[in-house]
């Protein structure tokens, strides 16, 4: 079996499972068909059976990081988790975004329970990592990827529908500058600011309707007296 065909075994995985390919692996994928031909070595597996890459993947064993297919509700993107001790933490927050620093606290707090020490963590902006700096080993990570129809932020499609910027749609909603763009940069919308601006857009839509039925009145009034003026020529 080729390394190439090999990813594809892999890809056939995690279809068949529900789950996502991290897609670090489908890069470097001679790296990854070598831990694979270990693990087979150690087990006395052929490397050239299927079965024996599903074994090697069920097992968890230097595997690839074929996680179970998540999606952010707020944003929409797709979660990834990973790490040496992904198996041994359990969150009760929400992954998703507008959540970032009480998942930081609650998973600093539980690897320092399990380690005896607190780790060097970094919060990036599609990743949150916590990791040992000495010898580069991942504790616990989460990264968000965009899926493949990703949800328009609310503020900048009504921006982009309406041709207003944000201090104009705040102040039509009654909001601050700054508001809007922490809202915007957060990618958290409250559900009062969610119905301002669904609400401003229905206002949009009557205004259009309303002025579209002014012009056609004002169309019919022509189009009635340019008839009357020629019955009387």
């Amino acid at each position: 079996m080729t390394y190439i065909s090999f990813i594809e075994v892999c890809k056939e995985y995690a279809r068949e499972h529900n789950k996502f390919l991290h897609p670090n692996n489908t890069k470097a994928q001679k790296p990854l068909y070598k831990m694979f031909k270990e693990y087979c070595n150690a087990k006395g597996l052929s490397e050239d059976e299927e079965e024996s890459i599903f074994e090697w993947l069920d097992s968890e064993v230097n595997n690839p990081d074929v996680m179970i297919d998540k999606l952010d509700t707020t944003s929409n993107e797709r979660i990834v988790i990973f790490g040496t001790l992904k198996d041994k933490i359990c969150l009760q927050t929400e992954i998703k975004r507008g959540n970032e620093k009480q998942i930081v606290s609650e998973v600093k707090l539980q690897i320092t329970q399990i380690l005896n020490y607190a780790p060097f963590y970094h919060e990036g902006g599609n990743h949150i990592i916590f990791k040992d700096t000495k010898t580069g080993e991942i504790f616990y990570c989460i990264e968000w990827h965009y899926a493949k129809e990703p949800k328009e932020n609310l503020i900048k499609k009504t921006c982009k529908e309406l041709g207003l910027t944000y201090r104009e749609l705040g102040e039509r909603i009654g909001y601050s500058e700054a508001g809007i763009k922490t809202a915007v940069s957060t990618n958290k919308i409250s559900e009062p600011m969610q119905k301002s601006l669904e609400m401003l857009v229905k206002i949009n839509l009557l205004e259009k309707e309303i002025q579209n039925q002014k012009e056609f009145k004002e169309a019919f009034k022509g189009f009635l007296k340019e008839q009357q003026q020629n019955i009387l020529f």
